[in-house]
């Protein structure tokens, strides 16, 4: 497995994201935009509310990628790892890790590798665990075979 093929898969799926989430708040300010006062008064402000909610949610979605975006940018492919720690590729007797951003599983040539965060439970054991070492989750031990 290619780290820099990892990390590009990866930006490539938070910019996919980032691009249709913005398509979404342009149809959302779009009709929030286009939509008239009217006649039936107390429902079409909750209507409005509601789509007005929906648009902070959206916001708040859209900041949460582009700061993901910009965590992979800082990430430098070339750096080999003796530990575990942000922007590790780790191969486990489970699966592929890589220690970044959640955005899950990753398609990579004809594998995934499954993009963690370090704050989440799984991310917490792994960081500075090395090769031949194990980590236990959800009552599955996992051997660390690999770590670039």
């Amino acid at each position: 497995m290619v780290k820099e093929l990892v990390l590009h898969k990866s930006k490539e799926k938070i910019q996919a994201k980032i691009y249709e989430l913005k398509r979404i708040i342009d149809e959302v300010k779009s009709s929030l935009d286009s939509d008239t006062k009217s006649s039936v008064g107390d429902k079409h402000e909750i209507a409005r509310a509601m789509v007005q909610l929906e648009q902070e949610k959206l916001y708040k979605q859209l900041a949460e990628f582009t700061q993901m975006k910009g965590i992979l940018n800082q990430l430098d492919p070339k750096i080999k790892h003796n530990k575990i720690g942000l922007g590790s590729l780790i191969h486990t007797t489970q699966c592929w890790y890589f220690l970044s951003v959640g955005l899950g599983h990753i398609p990579v040539e004809e594998s995934f590798v499954f993009a963690l965060n370090p704050q989440a439970p799984l991310g917490k054991q792994l960081i500075g665990k090395r090769v031949g070492e194990e980590v236990e989750f959800n009552g599955d031990k996992i051997l660390i075979k690999e770590l670039y």
